[in-house]
């Protein structure tokens, strides 16, 4: 995935080039030079006349789990177990359910593929016998292969909700 548009500027005080990821709203939008530290109101940059080619942003998938407790699971290539957290479960994504046991030691899978650097994620039950498990309020069952998007909403039993993200190489998620 590519940013949509990048804005290349002149700060009005240390004539530094500083790129934005994107024109901000209002023109009187502060914006902090980063090389002099002077905040400055946009509609006084001027726009640099460099050809600049959009940098990609290379995106990986995660989980994040909202409840019960906030946290943050990377997925890797290949298949991702998400199950209870106990003591004989294989699962990689392992959650913390306290006493109640809806959600299966291994209950669901989220399958990895990558090619030439984008990201392809299918979400599926791991086993017939699974509890009530939704993908943005369409329920899954055994047998379905369903391809993630950024910002899905994964409900699981026990009150645990995820969210699928993809966030870039330093780790800042994508915008709903």
């Amino acid at each position: 995935m590519y940013m949509s548009q990048l804005v290349i500027i002149t700060c009005p005080k240390c004539g530094k080039h500083l790129a934005l990821k994107r024109e901000p709203a209002h023109p009187d939008s502060l914006v902090r030079c980063l090389a002099c530290s002077e905040s400055t109101p946009y509609s006084k940059f001027s726009l640099a006349q460099l050809a600049v080619e959009p940098a990609p942003v290379i995106l990986t998938p995660s989980l994040r789990l909202l409840s019960p407790s906030e946290r943050v699971f990377d997925l890797k290539i290949g298949r991702n177990i998400i199950g209870r957290n106990a003591a004989t479960s294989k699962a990689d994504i392992k959650i913390d359910t306290a006493d109640l046991r809806h959600i299966s030691r291994e209950h669901a899978i989220v399958d990895v593929e990558e090619e030439s650097g984008k990201y392809t994620c299918y979400f599926s039950l791991y086993k017939k016998e699974s509890n009530d498990t939704y993908v943005l309020d369409k329920k899954v069952v055994y047998g379905d292969k369903v391809c993630l998007n950024h910002g899905d909403i994964l409900r699981f039993p026990d009150n645990v909700t995820m969210i699928f993200d993809m966030t870039d190489k330093d780790g800042t998620s994508i915008n709903y």
